[in-house]
């Protein structure tokens, strides 16, 4: 398949066969994925190469994703991904609403 204008998602997700399954969805899709396991894991990806997209999963170990949100944000430069949150936790749910969510 082609790539979508070479567009590079980043998708952080610590369960493994989720992490697998939408891994290969969007690479059928024809997008640049990259994969971390927790927050600070996908902060070094950023690091190396800035996403286009980050899919990014709330609830996860070492570092969730409300604090790679928050050092994201914090991060010098200008340009910074677009965000899709990722929880099947209700309250993560009403939080990312909060705060602007759609």
């Amino acid at each position: 398949m082609t790539q979508r204008n070479e567009i590079r998602v980043l998708l952080v997700e610590d369960e493994l066969p989720t992490q697998q399954v939408l891994a290969e969805i969007l690479t059928d899709e024809g997008y640049l994925v990259d994969v971390a396991s927790h927050g600070l894991q996908a902060l070094e990806r950023v690091r190396v190469a800035l996403p286009d997209v980050v899919l990014l999963d709330l609830n996860m170990p070492v570092m969730d994703g409300w604090g790679f949100r928050k050092a994201l944000r914090q991060m010098e430069g200008g340009d910074r991904p677009q965000i899709i949150l990722l929880t099947a936790d209700y309250n993560s749910r009403e939080k990312a609403e909060r705060i602007g969510a759609r």
